[in-house]
């Protein structure tokens, strides 16, 4: 065995074995971090933005709930108007007959919320027989619109890109029986006191910019 030979072997021999699966590994350095319960825990640069990222994941999901539930509770008390849907009378700002029906339409409310106007209208079959109501604010959206002089207002869009409205009505009212339907706007501009709303053969005029 020649000497070059004697020196390779006795190097392979003085060599620690390195098991397979450590093979490729890093050792990286932890920090200590305190979870919210007060425990601390030791993590690596990765899980601790693994960490951050779910935190993050977390809130938005949260945010997301809330203002969903938020816009739900909206919804449901604009849908729902004061008296239900029992009322006999033609209480509101101003009430129109809808020409070649029995039926009557009360603007109801309107109200000015953090740069957005909301009206709620009532519709009220006032005949002897039953009578179709038709709101189509979807396929008609261009009728649907606050009008202070030349300046059109037309329904707003909601989060999902949609109609911020009630949605379209299609149905049969009873002699007597009553239907709610609401739509956002963007507030008039600020020297406006009044504005004319449109919807299909029906004006209001100089309805009021206050809140009741």
């Amino acid at each position: 065995m020649s000497r070059t030979q004697f020196l390779l072997l006795m190097t392979l021999i003085a060599v620690p074995a390195v098991p397979v699966e450590a093979m490729g590994q890093v050792n990286l350095r932890r920090y200590p971090v305190q979870r919210g319960d007060g425990e601390t825990l030791e993590m690596d640069r990765t899980e601790m933005y693994q960490n951050t990222m779910r935190y993050r994941r977390g809130m938005q999901q949260q945010r997301r709930i809330g203002m969903l539930a938020d816009r739900q509770t909206k919804e449901a008390a604009y849908a729902a108007d004061a008296c239900g849907l029992g009322c006999s009378d033609h209480e509101g700002l101003q009430v129109q007959g809808i020409p070649g029906t029995f039926l009557s339409v009360a603007l109801y409310k309107a109200r000015v919320e953090d740069d957005v106007l909301t009206i709620q209208l009532r519709f009220h079959n006032d005949g002897a027989a039953t009578e179709r109501l038709t709101v189509d604010s979807f396929g008609a959206s261009a009728s649907f619109f606050v009008q202070v002089g030349e300046k059109r207002l037309y329904i707003l869009e909601d989060e999902e890109g949609g109609q911020d409205a009630k949605g379209s009505l299609d149905e049969v009212l009873e002699p007597g029986e009553i239907e709610s339907w609401w739509a956002r706007f963007p507030v008039p501009p600020p020297d406006a006191t009044t504005y004319d709303f449109h919807i299909p053969t029906v004006t209001f005029r100089d309805v009021p910019l206050s809140n009741p």
